[in-house]
């Protein structure tokens, strides 16, 4: 079974379903790229950022909650001795993420040419992940190396490296891909709409060079087929994310046409 929508299935932004897929798709997205660059003299490598975060809810047990270590009986000294009362102790509770991207490197030399990053939760929301998200943003600028990204999540802080008030003259759209060429002096963005395929992506390579083409519907596809989405979505509920409301009525009509929904 596929996804029910053309395009970008909005049930898969859930906490629960979304890193799933975003390893997923980049896993076929490389086997996409990877036959068409190779014959080139190019190679994809899948890298990844590690980090230590705490959760955004931490969930303690009562009884550790309202534990305190007892207080010391005060020792007859004749001296004053001010002491401190025992505060509730708890010990923080982090966890590693670990975010995957696609890296395109020249065989020639081992010198990368291209980062294609697929936006995570991690990057929209304040936090060590969008700290690091911005660092990458800078260094490859600064290393004249071609950025794709790619931001499939309707949710969280801007965050690809476009200016908002351009973004603002485009009205209706639920997803974005951004391709920053290194020396380029032109915006090159794909405003996406929830109603229509994901888009045939230009990936840049040496400037001299037609660009690789990276078809994000059918990534999108065959991840969602590997996956086990059929299984783990209820298409009768609810979106955590609402859609807007000409979206919303749209999706409404599509899921009970396939049957997901009465």
């Amino acid at each position: 079974m596929s996804s029910p929508f053309p395009g970008m299935d909005p049930y898969l932004e859930t906490p629960a379903e979304w890193p799933g897929l975003h390893h997923l798709l980049i896993t076929k997205a490389t086997e996409l790229l990877q036959p068409q660059v190779r014959e080139r003299g190019y190679y994809v490598r899948i890298e990844g950022r590690i980090w230590l975060a705490e959760p955004d809810r931490t969930v303690v047990p009562d009884l550790a909650v309202h534990h305190r270590a007892p207080r010391k009986a005060a020792q007859p000294t004749g001296v004053a001795v001010l002491e401190a009362d025992q505060p509730v102790r708890i010990e923080r509770q982090t966890y590693e993420v670990r975010e995957p991207y696609l890296e395109i490197f020249d065989r020639q030399g081992d010198r990368l040419v291209t980062g294609i990053e697929i936006v995570s939760p991690a990057n929209k929301s304040e936090g060590k992940g969008r700290e690091l998200y911005r660092q990458k943003q800078r260094q490859l600028h600064q290393g004249g190396v071609h950025l794709v990204e790619i931001d499939l999540l309707r949710a969280g802080l801007h965050i690809l490296d476009l200016p908002h008030d351009l973004l603002l003259r485009f009205r209706g759209w639920s997803y974005l891909v951004n391709v920053i060429r290194a020396g380029g002096s032109e915006f090159e963005f794909y405003p996406i709409i929830l109603q229509e395929r994901l888009p045939r992506i230009g990936i840049p390579l040496k400037p001299s060079e037609p660009d690789a083409v990276l078809d994000l519907q059918l990534a999108f596809e065959r991840a969602y087929d590997t996956g086990p989405y059929p299984d783990s979505i209820d298409y009768a509920a609810d979106l955590l994310d609402p859609l807007n409301s000409d979206d919303s009525g749209w999706a409404n009509q599509l899921l009970i046409a396939q049957g997901l929904r009465t």
